[in-house]
């Protein structure tokens, strides 16, 4: 049976409701054929969620009113929370001197909606590898993540588009392993983290590239340097999406673009900073600028991948240890091992694992009975972030 968008939602509602309820701090107490008997976790209060509760319903509404009252919210606001529980979500907004409440002028939202989609579509390339040009290749599998994605309704009050991201439920493990435990209390550091799920891949490259293209060409207020271009390209942006910027912020009645990123609450961790981006009008030349020197090079170029570190590996008492991301190469997702050598280096990689930084190494990958591994990088640093000496 083919879902409607509404229905796909609907769908896991009864689910979602489950893991935003744990997610808070209820436990189930009791469970029958009839439902679940919820239990609030200081506060005491229980609460009785029927099987089957569908959104829509007057059962629905009233079990949302008692845990918006619990809350010190309102129904609407638990109710989007559960709905989203698994979504990542990004707010298009744009500003325009036309905007009158949740209406905007033709032209100008015609130019968001398609912007929005490129943007999406191009990070769901380039999550999948690099490309600085995607010319009309665009990935499958990619693709195959986002079309589940969809559009909701405006919010009241300002135009906002929101575009909503399913996340694969249940795929990150957001807590530590007892092995990570045991190891910081006895011998070596050795801590593990969820896989990234697809969807989550996507958003957050979306997410970084908007940052590095503001940070790395809006921000300096200069014409765009070939460095600045491959920075963003490194984390994620290709010609599309900075085109696709343009086209917004360059229509005639649109004063700018702000994008703020809302993060599925146990879809994984992310880096602090991933959380808005704005692209003023007066930014446009700069963006011409930019995609117009994105064209792809005849020259070998190194192995530059990127990706979340999801393991850390440190003997006690050493000044060596190992990095494991995850990153896309040759068109798949595939584990990496770094080397990490001296104080110095280490440090840095504690760091950066409990700050879910995006790593960025280059250097020449070799394979391995245990898997990928770059023996001397080049170059080893959070994405975004200036080069760090390895050796």
């Amino acid at each position: 049976m083919t879902l409607s968008t509404e229905d796909a939602v609907n769908y896991d509602a009864e689910t979602n409701l489950a893991d935003y309820l744990e997610f808070h701090g209820w436990s189930r107490r009791s469970e029958g054929s009839y439902g679940t008997l919820w239990r609030a976790g200081a506060a005491g209060f229980e609460l009785a969620v029927p099987r089957g509760i569908r959104p829509g319903t007057g059962m629905w509404d009233g079990t949302l009113d008692m845990i918006a009252d619990l809350q010190a919210s309102t129904r609407a606001v638990v109710d989007k929370s559960v709905r989203r529980f698994w979504m990542d979500v990004t707010d298009f907004r744009a500003t325009s001197s036309v905007v009158r409440g949740d209406r905007i002028a033709a032209e100008a939202g015609s130019s968001l909606f398609s912007g929005a989609w490129k943007i999406l579509r191009s990070s769901a390339t380039t999550a999948r590898g690099s490309k600085i040009a995607i010319a009309g290749n665009y990935s499958a599998p990619g693709d195959k993540t986002i079309q589940r994605a969809m559009f909701a309704q405006t919010e009241p009050g300002s135009y906002v588009l929101p575009l909503l991201v399913p996340i694969q439920r249940g795929m990150h493990d957001s807590g530590w392993g007892e092995s990570a435990q045991n190891a910081l209390m006895n011998e070596d550091f050795f801590q593990t983290t969820g896989e990234e799920s697809d969807g989550r891949r996507v958003t957050r490259t979306m997410a970084q590239a908007m940052t590095s293209v503001y940070r790395t060409i809006i921000e300096p207020d200069r014409e765009p340097t070939a460095q600045a271009i491959n920075e963003t390209v490194i984390a994620g942006a290709s010609r599309e999406m900075v085109k696709a910027l343009y086209d917004i912020v360059s229509e005639e009645t649109v004063a700018g673009l702000d994008m703020k990123f809302t993060w599925a609450p146990k879809g994984g961790p992310i880096a602090s900073g991933l959380t808005s981006v704005g692209i003023p009008k007066e930014s446009a030349f700069l963006l011409k600028r930019a995609f117009e020197g994105m064209v792809p090079s005849k020259k070998q170029m190194r192995t530059v991948l990127s990706g979340p570190i999801l393991a850390l590996y440190h003997p006690k008492g050493q000044n060596f240890g190992e990095a494991t991301i995850e990153a896309a190469y040759r068109g798949r997702i595939r584990r990496v091992t770094v080397p990490l050598r001296g104080a110095n280096v280490l440090d840095h990689a504690h760091q950066w694992f409990r700050a879910h930084e995006t790593l960025l190494v280059t250097g020449t990958v070799r394979p391995t009975s245990e898997g990928l591994r770059i023996d001397t990088p080049e170059d080893l640093r959070p994405v975004g972030q200036t080069m760090l000496f390895v050796d």
